[in-house]
């Protein structure tokens, strides 16, 4: 268990921890997270590749952080996420979360991020709460046939 414990000392990946999560969720606009278990031959295998993924969303200066829970350290977390199969992939958009389920490549979560990091959340406060439904959230630069499109109803 040391050993595989040794292959998860990421450079570029923040760590989350229960004591840590909520916070870095809530108080990012948009987080990624992979929720991995030491002892996954997946999650071992990942390792290098999401280590990368984190440094190229760093090197291109995309809004969101990339991040990593050891669920076997944070419990707490696995559960209340309710994680069952590992790796399991999720961002974050201001502490709302969507499972990431697409390729599990450098490219195709880069891609991921990029997109979901550029979409535009305004939130508008109701001024008269009769005319307006609290919150109130535009959306814009995603096309119409985006599966982000959904995002609105998260808000």
């Amino acid at each position: 268990m040391r050993e595989s414990r040794m292959k998860f000392n990421y450079k570029n990946v923040a760590k989350l921890t229960s004591s840590n999560f909520s916070k870095t969720i809530t108080e990012n606009d948009f987080v990624f997270v992979e929720f991995y278990s030491p002892s996954c031959g997946h999650c071992v295998n990942f390792v290098q590749d999401y280590d990368k993924i984190a440094g190229q969303v760093k090197s291109e200066g995309i809004n969101a952080i990339v991040a990593a829970v050891d669920i076997t350290q944070s419990k707490e977390v696995a559960t209340s996420e309710k994680i069952e199969s590992f790796p399991t992939f999720k961002i974050f958009i201001k502490g709302t979360s969507i499972k990431y389920s697409k390729e599990r490549t450098v490219k195709s979560i880069v891609d991921y991020i990029k997109l979901v990091s550029s979409a535009k959340l305004l939130v508008t406060p109701s001024s008269n709460i009769n005319d307006i439904p609290k919150p109130f959230v535009s959306i814009s630069g995603l096309s119409s046939s985006s599966p982000l499109q959904t995002l609105a109803a998260f808000y």
